[in-house]
């Protein structure tokens, strides 16, 4: 099922949500006229009247709510495809947990051992990084040569001489695709820095349906994904949540609710923290620093904050790193200083060209500050391969 957005205050609108009303209200009359010429069956059709009529109000409420909604939502909670996380060219590979893995090769600027393309590779080099993230790390909609660990790469040969970067960034990874992404690739370069772009959806957990990578909460209906809806009837959900803006966010709090109530919601953050905590352990075990990179929302001015799930997560991986050799860099007080407008891409996380810029040389001067290019310069001094 692709959901298709309710299209506004359309005639369409009006039809199916004040019709009814206007019907049940003309019943509603026909059964209180009756109840006057039959007195026998006066009691029964006043009841009938009653039911009517709140039923008619009820519908009237409903469209009110509904016409709101598509005011204050123009097109839609769901106007997007299902949270998908790979795409038809990836090599999908089941997890014995249930779960999916997934890379690219020869495709999306992958070469065919799945290693992007494009990036600084020296033989010998001065410093030696390893780069994971999702698609506001990979750059989506931008070539390699425009994304932040390219331009990083760069401003670090400038310092070195010579530098191995590796960008293993994925669009739709999670922190459970990036660890097995750094145990698979990364530690076969012997990185001296690791650094992860985390973005809230990093606590998604994916499952197949057919050869796809979708969101947890999907269900494979008919051998097409689809949203877990509100317990009504299949074919009723369907139909309400292409319609109605107003069942949409009955459906997101619902969801919302039940992660409450059952845990889900703190278990897959715990989760996401446990595999943030393994691809420190296997960064710590091969000699490097483990950099984390809060990428922000970038949907709303600074001054609003981020949503609830983004900001819970983040004060997660804040206490985390709190305890822990990790240098944890927050990009979202540092950008501060650029309009949101001027960095972004779309309305939800993704970086422009001049948005990269900023970064890498934001990220740049946290890895100098934090003191992780001190072994880039005995590299460079020891007569590392300078170009």
């Amino acid at each position: 099922m692709q959901p298709v957005a309710p299209s506004g205050l359309t005639a369409t609108f009006f039809l199916f949500t004040l019709l009814p009303p206007f019907l049940l209200v003309s019943a509603g009359f026909l059964a209180h006229r009756t109840a006057r010429t039959l007195p026998r069956w006066k009691k029964p059709l006043q009841t009938a009247t009653a039911a009517a009529l709140l039923a008619a109000g009820l519908l009237v409420g409903l469209a009110l709510a509904e016409g709101a909604f598509r005011l204050a939502v123009p097109g839609g909670y769901f106007h997007f495809r299902p949270v998908e996380g790979s795409s038809p060219e990836a090599l999908v590979e089941p997890l014995s947990d249930g779960q999916a893995w997934w890379e690219y090769r020869d495709a999306r600027g992958f070469g065919p051992d799945g290693i992007r393309t494009g990036l600084p590779r020296a033989d010998d080099p001065a410093l030696r990084v390893a780069v994971l993230g999702d698609s506001v790390t990979y750059g989506v909609y931008l070539d390699v040569e425009q994304s932040f660990p390219f331009l990083l790469g760069r401003r670090l040969e400038e310092r070195c001489g010579s530098v191995d970067l590796v960008d293993l960034a994925v669009p739709g990874y999670s922190s459970l695709q990036e660890r097995l992404s750094l145990e698979r690739k990364g530690l076969a370069r012997a990185p001296d820095i690791v650094i992860v772009g985390v973005f809230s959806n990093d606590m998604a957990r994916y499952t197949l349906v057919g050869n796809m990578a979708y969101d947890i909460r999907l269900r494979d209906r008919d051998d097409v994904p689809a949203f877990s809806f509100l317990p009504f009837p299949d074919a009723l959900n369907r139909f309400l949540v292409n319609q109605s803006v107003f069942y949409q966010y009955l459906t997101l709090k619902a969801l919302a609710a039940s992660d409450r109530a059952t845990g889900e919601d703190v278990g897959q953050l715990e989760a996401a923290v446990s595999e943030m905590e393994r691809i420190r352990g296997l960064s710590a075990a091969a000699g490097a620093r483990l950099v984390v990179v809060l990428l922000p929302m970038l949907d709303q001015p600074w001054q609003a904050g981020e949503d609830d799930s983004t900001e819970h997560f983040y004060r997660r991986l804040r206490e985390w790193s709190s305890t822990r050799p990790v240098t944890l860099v927050d990009l979202r007080p540092l950008l501060s200083d650029h309009p949101v407008e001027s960095l972004r891409i779309d309305a939800c996380c993704h970086l422009n060209p001049f948005g990269h810029q900023v970064v890498a040389a934001l990220l740049f001067g946290q890895l100098e500050a934090a003191g992780l290019l001190d072994r880039c310069r005995q590299g460079k001094s020891q007569g590392g391969d300078v170009r």
